[in-house]
């Protein structure tokens, strides 16, 4: 396995009732420590360990002797979300190429099982793996080029504990007590997957976290929404109140990196899939320690759910780790999004936050409209880093669109060729 290096980890489990328990690590073979069991033989401490590097030993000393072997420290991250994060490397683009060269004794991989419960659960079903080409392959891609970028630039052990689900709402993975202390969530669940997958309030978290908790990890990154699409009202609250209840379990403000759905062809009336990365991109902005990562230019057919570019995500992900968490200069990392807009004879100005140089491949998913709401294809420039855009239909206009539909691609991007953020500077529902 691998411990989070230079942190206080949990150790926990079951001896006999009121039996003293000693737990050596031979990172620090000097500094054991003793905890006792309750009446129901259970204990729980912590252990600091040092900085990165191993293979060592854990050593935990009851009635008898347990010695976990070839141990790891370095950096543990949570892998969760939807079939975007649960997708294997060996379904992706390149795979066969990627898979041959995934041999890396320092990266570890804990895959959760996948399945659900009524409570929560203290044990779930997975071992740790040395990651080797067959292990990639039925690994997360995402999660996978995610460890590979982070064990390129860090030179430091990975270990990556991937709990995912296809077709799974975020109220799943959230606390069943949190989803219902809340009239306003509990009222826009997406109860039509109820009877068809583990989708009820608290089942995924009951299997597929709380065993997890609380096991010492540096972030987690997510990939999910789909699912969440027809009931995209309160995702921004959802996702706030699943993150802030993880963070009080894990009894760590650790980062949290989301990424933003792709393009696809719902075959919305209402611009829900839109308006659903409207609300991902409201929880990176209200909540702290997040980050947003979108991926509107890396959809190969806007046909399939399930885009096929895995490591740019993987790596774009990696990228907000190495600059916002671990404070390396990571160039143009961050999501570029809308700052401001003003209007100046017959033409709008869009500035954007977190952006050296704006470029455009075209303009083709910007639209204009005036009071009336009406829009229409818009014409563009840039100039001085503002993006100018016009049309002759609209001659006071007062919105600006940029891939707010279902399936817009990237045309905007910042130094990076990272793309900007669709937006839009109207309130209309569609």
């Amino acid at each position: 396995m691998v411990l989070q290096q230079n942190a206080d980890v949990s150790i926990w489990g079951y001896g006999n009732r009121d039996e003293i328990i000693k737990i050596v690590g031979s990172w620090a073979p000097k500094d054991t420590i003793f905890a006792k069991a309750d009446v129901l033989g259970k204990f729980s401490t912590k252990i600091r360990t040092s900085e990165f590097g191993g293979p060592y030993t854990l050593s935990i000393i009851g009635s008898r002797r347990i010695i976990y072997k070839n141990i790891l420290l370095g950096e543990v991250w949570l892998c969760s979300g939807q079939s975007n994060m649960a997708m294997p490397l060996s379904g992706t683009e390149n795979a066969k190429e990627n898979i041959v060269k995934a041999t890396n004794p320092r990266i570890r991989i804990f895959s959760v099982s996948t399945k659900g419960a009524d409570t929560p659960q203290n044990n779930c079903d997975g071992v740790w793996n040395i990651c080797s080409p067959d292990v990639a392959g039925r690994t997360s891609a995402v999660a996978y080029y995610f460890a590979e970028k982070l064990y390129m630039e860090l030179k430091v052990p990975i270990g990556i504990i991937v709990s995912a689900v296809g077709g799974t709402p975020a109220e799943a993975w959230t606390p069943e007590e949190i989803v219902f202390s809340d009239s306003i969530i509990s009222n826009n669940l997406c109860r039509e997957l109820w009877n068809t997958r583990p989708s009820k309030p608290g089942v995924l978290y009951n299997w597929m976290i709380h065993p997890v908790i609380p096991y010492t990890i540096s972030g987690c990154i997510w990939y999910q929404g789909e699912s969440n699409y027809l009931h995209y009202q309160t995702y921004s609250q959802l996702l706030d109140k699943m993150v802030t209840s993880w963070r009080k379990r894990f009894n760590s403000e650790f980062p949290f990196y989301v990424v933003q759905i792709a393009p696809y062809q719902y075959y919305s009336t209402d611009n829900a899939p839109a308006l659903l990365r409207e609300q991902q991109e409201l929880f990176t902005k209200h909540v702290k320690h997040t980050g947003l990562v979108t991926i509107s230019d890396l959809v190969n057919d806007i046909g399939d759910i399930h885009p096929i570019r895995k490591k740019e995500v993987g790596v774009r992900l990696a990228n907000w780790a190495l600059g916002d968490h671990y404070c390396l200069p990571v160039k143009g990392y961050k999501t570029p999004i809308l700052d401001n807009i003003f209007f100046r004879k017959g033409k709008a100005i869009v500035r954007f936050r977190d952006l050296e140089k704006l470029k455009a491949t075209s303009f083709k998913e910007l639209e204009i409209a005036s009071w009336d709401g009406r829009f229409y294809d818009a014409e563009g420039c840039i100039k001085d880093n503002e993006l100018i855009l016009w049309s002759e239909k609209v001659r006071a206009p007062a919105y600006v669109r940029y891939c707010f539909n279902d399936d817009g691609e990237a045309c905007l991007f910042n130094e990076t060729d990272l793309p900007v953020a669709p937006f839009r500077t109207d309130s209309f529902k569609k």
